[in-house]
């Protein structure tokens, strides 16, 4: 018999922006798109609004937040290691630190970030974590994602959520995570890594998967994860998918709400 898992207890991250509040991005061109889809030369600013919410049961789930550069991402340490939580902190901070640098574009950066990290996590011998990774720069978001934690996108003008990664796994085995390095045989660290154009209203999600849960009964459908964010409030949205999920493990949810900012001259160069 088994025994009862331990309650689940609900705790903000310090640091995160209070609900309402808003943290004003850069102006950038919007790279992803053709002159004759925008303005020429126009400069386009948007702002961020973050709610974070984490409910720890086995310690090893970890967050990325760094509102000033836009830079966000849930680990979650593989839970057949025992110093899997060394590496998702690991990770999260090792791509910190390179994405802060500054010498990259975002989205050789965040590859960048995984691949160091993954080495540091080997040479450790801390086993294993997986990334989900975003970089909102302008209109752009550029991501990076390895294992099963999620990205999930809902445009403006769209009805639902829709799952931007693809799980590198079945259930509860993973197929790729940091710090597998050549079991993967010879199969990039990143294999998913991109951008997607961004608008004032978006929404996106990252989640790690004691939120959207591995088999039934505890999977979570596209609709109740979108029912869970329609709300002005992203920190609210944060807690609710924290309260509707059903698998019993380390719960990690980063909601960000895009706004309009209107441009103050600055940008970001490749």
């Amino acid at each position: 018999m088994q025994r009862p898992a331990p309650r689940l207890r609900f705790h903000r991250r310090q640091g995160v922006t209070l609900p309402g509040e808003r943290y004003p991005g850069r102006a950038v061109r919007d790279p992803l798109n053709a002159p004759s889809q925008v303005l020429r030369d126009a400069e386009i600013s948007l702002s961020w609004r973050v709610g974070l919410a984490a409910a720890a049961l086995h310690h090893q789930d970890r967050s990325l937040v760094e509102l000033e550069l836009g830079l966000f991402g849930v680990f979650d340490g593989v839970g057949a290691f025992a110093r899997s939580g060394e590496a998702a902190q690991v990770a999260a901070e090792v791509i910190g630190t390179v994405c802060r640098v500054g010498d990259r574009p975002p989205g050789e950066a965040l590859v960048a970030g995984c691949e160091q990290a993954e080495t540091l996590i080997r040479e450790r011998a801390l086993g294993a974590t997986t990334a989900a990774v975003v970089w909102v720069a302008g209109p752009v978001l550029w991501y990076v994602s390895v294992g099963d934690s999620r990205l999930y996108h809902q445009p403006a003008q769209a009805a639902s959520l829709t799952q931007v990664t693809t799980d590198e796994g079945e259930g509860n085995i993973l197929f790729n995570a940091l710090g597998e390095g050549p079991d993967r045989f010879d199969s990039p660290v990143v294999a998913q890594h991109g951008a997607i154009s961004l608008g004032a209203g978006d929404k996106l999600v990252l989640v790690t998967d004691g939120v959207t849960g591995d088999f039934r009964p505890d999977l979570l459908t596209a609709g109740e994860l979108t029912s869970a964010i329609q709300t002005d409030d992203p920190q609210s949205a944060a807690e609710r998918l924290l309260e509707i999920a059903r698998k019993r493990d380390d719960r990690s949810a980063l909601v960000i709400f895009i706004d309009r900012d209107e441009p103050d001259g600055r940008s970001w160069e490749p």
